[in-house]
C-alpha cells in the first residue's frame, strides 16, 4: 500500500504515513477522518483506563495535532524525547497534524502527553484500529491525575516517571549533554549549499577571532599570555562568583517527605545515605540538622514543615569558597535522589564537577605559586647580575651592548645600527656549536632602498662580524667594512 498524499510505501499495519503523516486508508480498517483540534469532526474517544491493558499490547500512535506558539520548545521536546533531529523537527512542525511516534505503551503516551502539553502543543493518540484514545497523565504511585503545568503529583509528591523507552544509558534519566554525532548528522542532512554556507561561516568566525587577537597582540608570546592570564584570573577570582550564582539560582530546596523533622532526617541520613564524602548528620546548637561533608558542614533549614533548604556558609573560608559551594550542590542532589530517586537530579555528575573544581583550584594555586617563584628568581638574578633579565628577554644582548673597538670605544653596536638603519630587528640562532646574532634593517644603497642583513658570530666570550647580505645577495669583506665605516661615521656626524 502507498500513501495517497506523498506516494511513499507504507509500513505494514501502519495507520499514518511515516514521511508526511497523512492517514492511510486500509480496505479492512474503518475510514475515519483526521481529528480536528478546533472542535470539528472528531472520532469517538475511548477512556485510557478502559483500554490500558489493550493498548499496552497493541500500542498507540502519537500525532502532533497543533504546535501552538512555542515552536522552539516543541522541536526541542521532539529531539529530546522522541529522538527526532532538529532539522526534521522543524519540517514536522510545519506539517502538523503529523505522526510523531508509533506503537508506544500507555505509560509512554502519558509522558508524551504531559511533556508536550507543557509546551503548548496538542497531542492526539489513536489505537491500531484508528480510534482516538483520551490519554490522561496520572501518578504511578497514587493514581492521582497530574496537573498540566507540574511534573510532581500534589497528592503524594512523586514526579512523573520517565518511561524506560526514553531512558538513556544507566543514569536512569535524560542526558542533557550535546550529542556531537547527532549534530554532525544534522549538518550532513543539509543541502550542499547550506553545508558550504555553515562551514564558511564557522571558518570566517575562527579567522576573525584570530585576526582580532593578532591585531591586539603584538607577539606570539602575548597572544598566548593574554588568554592564559584571563583563564587564571577567572579561576582565581571570577569562578567563585559564577559558582555562587549557580548555587543560588539552582535552588537550594530539598524534596523531603512530608512531615519530616530534623530528628527524622538525621535518622534517615545515618542509614544508607551514599554521598561518598558524607561524615555524618547531627543536631546543631539550636536543634537543626547539620550535615558534615568533606569540605564544610551544611545546615538544613525547615520552613513550616512544607519544604527545607540546604544552606552553607562559605564566606568564612575564602580559599575554598568555590569547592564548598560545589559540594553543597552535590549534597543537595544526593539528598534529593536519596528520598526521591525519580527526580531529574544527576548526583554523579555533580560529584564529578566537585572533584574537577577541587583539582582546578589546586592546579591554579600551584601554577600561580610556581610563576611567583620563577619571577622572584629572575628578579634576584637581575639584582645580582645587572642586565641579566635583558639578556633573557631581548635576543643578542651580548652583541648589542658591546662595542666594535676598531670603529668606536664608546658607541655600542645597537646605538650605531639603530641610528643608521630603519626598521631594525634583532634575532639569534645556534648552529654547528656556535651562536649567531642577526640584525636586519633597511637603508639607501647605490641610490636605492635596500634590505640589509648583518650576521655576528659569537666565539666564546668574543664575537666577530661574520657576513653581510644585501637584498638577498652575499657581499664580500670589502663591502662589509665600507658599510660599517659608513654606519659609525653617520653616528659620529649626528652626535657632533
Amino acid at each position: 500500500m502507498f500513501c495517497p498524499k506523498c506516494g511513499m510505501k507504507a509500513v505494514d499495519g501502519g495507520v499514518f504515513c511515516q514521511k508526511c503523516g497523512a492517514r492511510l486508508f486500509h480496505e479492512t480498517a474503518p475510514q475515519l477522518e483526521l481529528p480536528d483540534p478546533a472542535g470539528g469532526n472528531m472520532p469517538q474517544e475511548t477512556d485510557s483506563n478502559a483500554l490500558d491493558g489493550v493498548t499496552a499490547a497493541a500500542g498507540l500512535d502519537a500525532t502532533l495535532m497543533n504546535v501552538g506558539d512555542l515552536k522552539i520548545k516543541v522541536i526541542a521536546a521532539m529531539n529530546k524525547w522522541i529522538g527526532i533531529g532538529i532539522g526534521e523537527g522543524k519540517e514536522l512542525v510545519e506539517k502538523a497534524p503529523v505522526l510523531l511516534k508509533r506503537n508506544i505503551t500507555m505509560e509512554e503516551a502519558e509522558f508524551i502527553k504531559h511533556t508536550f502539553t507543557k509546551t503548548g502543543a496538542d497531542i492526539s493518540f489513536t489505537d491500531q484500529s484508528g480510534q482516538t484514545v483520551n490519554v490522561i497523565p496520572h501518578c504511578r504511585e497514587c493514581g492521582a491525575v497530574l496537573d498540566a503545568d507540574s511534573d510532581t503529583c500534589r497528592s503524594c509528591g512523586h514526579s512523573l516517571n520517565v518511561p524506560p523507552a526514553f531512558k538513556k544509558g544507566d543514569s536512569g534519566g535524560q542526558d542533557d549533554s550535546v550529542d556531537w554525532g547527532e549534530v554532525w548528522d544534522e549538518f550532513m542532512s543539509q543541502t550542499l549549499t547550506k553545508k558550504i554556507f555553515i562551514a564558511s561561516g564557522l571558518l570566517a568566525a575562527a579567522l576573525l577571532a584570530v585576526l582580532i587577537l593578532r591585531i591586539i597582540c603584538s607577539s606570539l608570546i602575548t597572544l598566548v599570555a593574554i588568554p592564559t592570564g584571563i583563564y587564571f584570573i577567572y579561576q582565581y577570582w571570577g569562578a567563585d562568583y559564577v559558582t555562587k550564582f549557580i548555587y543560588d539560582k539552582s535552588s537550594k530546596e530539598l524534596r523531603l517527605p512530608d512531615g519530616m523533622t530534623s530528628q527524622t532526617l538525621i535518622e534517615a541520613l545515618s542509614g544508607k545515605f551514599n554521598y561518598p564524602y558524607f561524615k555524618g548528620a547531627r543536631h546543631g546548637t539550636k536543634g537543626e540538622c547539620l550535615i558534615e561533608g568533606k569540605y564544610a558542614v551544611y545546615q538544613v533549614v525547615f520552613d513550616d514543615g512544607s519544604r527545607a533548604l540546604l544552606t552553607c556558609d562559605a564566606a568564612n573560608n575564602n580559599e575554598k569558597i568555590r569547592t564548598i559551594l560545589r559540594e553543597a550542590i552535590a549534597v543537595r542532589s544526593y539528598i534529593n535522589k536519596f528520598f526521591n530517586p525519580d527526580l531529574p537530579f544527576d548526583a554523579a555528575k555533580e560529584l564529578k564537577t566537585l572533584k574537577s573544581t577541587e583539582r582546578q583550584r589546586k592546579a591554579v594555586r600551584f601554577v600561580v605559586s610556581f610563576a611567583v617563584v620563577i619571577l622572584v628568581i629572575i628578579i634576584s638574578l637581575e639584582d645580582a647580575f645587572p642586565g641579566g633579565l635583558q639578556y633573557i628577554l631581548n635576543p643578542g644582548m651580548e652583541v648589542r651592548q658591546s662595542c666594535l673597538s676598531q670603529y668606536s670605544e664608546s658607541v655600542t653596536v645597537e646605538e650605531a645600527f639603530e641610528n643608521f638603519f630603519d626598521n631594525g630587528e634583532w634575532s639569534e640562532y645556534e648552529t654547528d656549536g656556535y651562536s649567531y646574532v642577526v640584525f636586519t634593517g633597511a637603508c639607501e644603497y647605490r641610490g636605492e632602498r635596500a634590505d640589509i642583513r648583518v650576521t655576528f658570530k659569537i666565539t666564546g666570550e668574543q664575537f666577530v662580524v661574520d657576513s653581510l647580505d644585501i637584498n638577498g645577495g652575499m657581499q664580500d669583506d670589502f663591502t662589509l667594512r665600507l658599510l660599517l665605516e659608513k654606519v659609525y661615521e653617520n653616528y659620529r656626524g649626528e652626535g657632533s
